[in-house]
């Protein structure tokens, strides 16, 4: 019986779960900026494991919620910060939205770039699923760029950029997005990082 096929399937499985592990797991610890100075982000591992417990519990609400086709809302977390993108159609819907994200155990803001309006085309949606990958994997094959600290979202062509950077880190983080093909808008919604030395 050969059993070599079987055993390096499961030491690269091994080695690739550890590898995805040491990314996160020294988040929040003092780390070097993209521009030299000492930093110390507040997302944690555990963190990072709450913001997808978040969007689940939020994106199953709003779900139930709003069965209509004429309500298309998107929900983007990091660092417990909630975004809403998309279209809804009327006020009503739009409040009940944010106060169902605000009820959210463990939600500590919320940012709402609802609008009211049509909801956006199936080519639309392809369109800003392409522009979304594009810019992360300009990032992440940026040098020195903090790709692990930045989350993008896009609807309709504008970008939405969710963090923890210093200022010349989100200087950086416009400039590659802004100039990625198909990006109408930049809009950083970023939390701002102080040197601790």
């Amino acid at each position: 019986m050969n059993t070599k096929g079987p055993m390096i399937k499961f030491l690269l499985i091994g080695i690739l779960s550890v590898s995805t592990l040491s990314g996160c797991m020294f988040a929040g610890s003092t780390e070097q900026s993209a521009d030299g100075e000492t930093i110390e982000p507040t997302r944690t591992f555990s963190t990072s494991l709450q913001d997808s417990s978040i969007r689940k519990n939020l994106v199953s609400k709003l779900k139930k919620e709003f069965t209509s086709k004429a309500n298309d809302i998107h929900v983007t977390v990091y660092n417990r910060v909630v975004l809403l993108t998309g279209r809804v159609d009327s006020q009503e819907s739009l409040d009940k939205a944010v106060l169902i994200a605000s009820k959210t155990p463990h939600v500590r803001q919320i940012q709402s770039e609802l609008s009211r309006g049509e909801p956006r085309t199936f080519l639309e949606s392809m369109g800003d699923g392409w522009l979304s990958t594009s810019v992360s994997f300009r990032m992440s094959f940026t040098r020195n760029f903090p790709s692990n600290r930045v989350e993008d979202a896009v609807y309709e062509g504008t970008l939405y950029l969710l963090g923890e950077v210093t200022t010349a880190e989100e200087e950086q983080s416009i400039k590659i997005a802004s100039k990625t093909l198909g990006a109408n808008k930049v809009i950083s919604l970023m939390e701002i990082l102080q040197p601790t030395n």
